[in-house]
């Protein structure tokens, strides 16, 4: 990094950053605090006009970005715990619902692992063995937390709600928490119920081809 973008981003004059470097004159407390904050090293190391503690250090766009990413990749780690531990929850009411039937141990849990998968789970009805197909959408906050659906998910419910096959919404929230609860929609309920809003886009090529 030159002096001069060094200079600009920090908000230090340029001829107190070439003296410091060259001549070791010392800064005011201000500088050496916007530089440390900058550098994210301690003051004493710049006191000391000891640059080398800052050398090898990535610049700090770099930081940001790997601070961006990690942000991400927290937040997407935290929503899968959420989603896991709500889908647990079901799967165990489900068992509890089907016990001492012939479908307790028949309830397939792994439809979520399916990339392509349009629900999450499938269960059985306790009198008549019919299938349901459970979608699990879960939360740490409240039951009127938005909750989002991918394209698949969506058509899959509409195509459920207009052929009449079972399907059921589990909305579980205060997932973690001992006030953890559920609220169970059938594929009408969900549309007579919510409103669907459209917020990401995928670009494609006119004529269908995906950028």
């Amino acid at each position: 990094m030159t002096q001069t973008k060094l200079s600009r981003l920090c908000r230090v004059n340029i001829n107190t950053i070439c003296q410091c470097e060259l001549r070791g004159t010392p800064m005011t407390l201000a500088n050496l605090r916007r530089l440390a904050e900058f550098f994210r090293v301690p003051m004493d190391a710049l006191a000391r006009n000891d640059f080398s503690a800052v050398a090898d250090m990535p610049p700090v766009e770099q930081q940001r970005t790997d601070a961006f990413r990690n942000h991400l990749r927290k937040n997407r780690t935290r929503m899968e715990i959420i989603g896991n531990l709500g889908e647990d929850f079901v799967a165990a009411q489900e068992r509890e619902k089907l016990k001492g039937t012939p479908y307790e141990d028949r309830i397939n849990t792994g439809l979520a692992d399916d990339k392509k998968g349009v629900c999450d789970m499938m269960s059985f009805d306790p009198v008549t063995g019919t299938p349901i197909f459970i979608e699990v959408k879960s939360t740490d906050k409240g039951e009127d937390k938005e909750m989002n659906f991918s394209r698949e998910e969506l058509e899959f419910l509409r195509h459920c709600a207009q052929n009449h096959i079972p399907y059921e919404l589990h909305r579980v929230y205060y997932v973690g928490t001992d006030k953890i609860a559920q609220t169970v929609y059938t594929a009408q309920e969900v549309l007579d119920t919510f409103s669907f809003e459209p917020t990401t886009y995928v670009t494609c090529r006119k004529g269908g081809e995906q950028a």
